[in-house]
């Protein structure tokens, strides 16, 4: 049984399957330590320069401000317990493979927020402060001597004035497969074959989180009650574009594998994650003519 099924089987309320072994993440600080203490180091938790998504990328800039020799002490690196890829935190590989842990669930990597988002831009870079205009439009200070998230300062909705021009600019459903990133058909492949669990939506989306994210609190909660129609076409436009996109994150999938069991089906080039495949697939053909010499007529796919 994989980790798929069993995931599945514990929802279920199955007790004759054991827990799943995940752990939500460690701080950077800490990884670093377990490094310095013994462990293993085959697989360095990797912090992403590249933006595919506000999920999976944002903090990016404050994370890569720390020299690379070591994590920022107050990263998380994600274990499991929460999905991965998110908010540009590394995941974990070498702690999970020493004690012999459950493989991370994953989150369908689709921008659920602002098309286009808006282009990081660096504030304010001193010995004290790292200051950003994040790609959700957020203004964020992150401290150097602590080195956790940063925190929100300026944020892009602040009157029914502003919400009108970035849902006119960034949240309408003229794009839907721009919000895809440019490796999506490697991803579906990867997510269609996969033997781990699959999650959708992810930080900051939600009916609280989103608006949260993108008001502050403060803000948010007076206009809870000083203008709640706000609040109300805020929530029904990101309800309408979550729709829309996860139903084309769907029919993108369901072409995918309707293709694939097509007896006209052509596979395209290998992608990035599949390196593996094309090396084995290469050393079973030049075995296969040694075999069998010049009988064998077969050449290396187009893959």
């Amino acid at each position: 049984m994989n980790l798929r099924e069993r995931f599945l089987e514990v929802m279920k309320f199955n007790t004759g399957i054991h827990s799943i072994k995940w752990e939500f993440g460690y701080w950077g600080e800490v990884i670093d330590r377990w490094y310095a203490e013994g462990l293993p180091k085959k697989h360095y938790p990797r912090i992403s320069h590249a933006i595919s998504t506000p999920t999976s990328e944002l903090y990016t800039p404050a994370w890569n401000s720390v020299p690379r020799e070591r994590l920022p002490k107050g990263i998380a690196v994600m274990a499991g317990g929460l999905y991965w890829p998110t908010q540009g935190f590394p995941v974990d590989h070498d702690v999970r493979d020493y004690f012999g842990m459950d493989h991370t669930q994953v989150l369908v990597d689709v921008n659920l927020l602002f098309h286009p988002m808006f282009e990081a831009q660096v504030l304010e870079d001193s010995d004290k402060y790292f200051v950003t205009r994040d790609v959700d439009g957020v203004q964020r200070r992150f401290i150097k001597a602590t080195q956790t998230m940063p925190s929100g300062e300026k944020y892009p909705i602040t009157d029914r004035k502003s919400w009108e021009q970035l849902k006119e600019e960034r949240l309408n459903l003229s794009d839907i497969k721009g919000r895809f990133p440019p490796n999506w058909s490697q991803l579906v492949e990867w997510y269609r074959h996969r033997d781990f669990p699959l999650a959708i939506g992810g930080y900051p989306h939600g009916f609280f989180g989103t608006l949260a994210n993108l008001m502050g609190y403060d803000k948010l909660f007076y206009a809870y009650v000083d203008d709640p129609e706000m609040i109300h076409d805020i929530l029904d436009t990101l309800t309408e574009v979550w729709i829309a996109t996860n139903d084309e994150d769907r029919s993108f999938v369901e072409l995918a594998h309707r293709g694939a069991t097509d007896p006209g089906y052509l596979p395209g080039p290998y992608g990035t994650i599949e390196y593996e495949v094309e090396a084995f697939v290469n050393w079973y053909i030049e075995r296969m003519r040694s075999h069998f010499g010049t009988r064998l007529e077969t050449t290396a796919p187009s893959r």
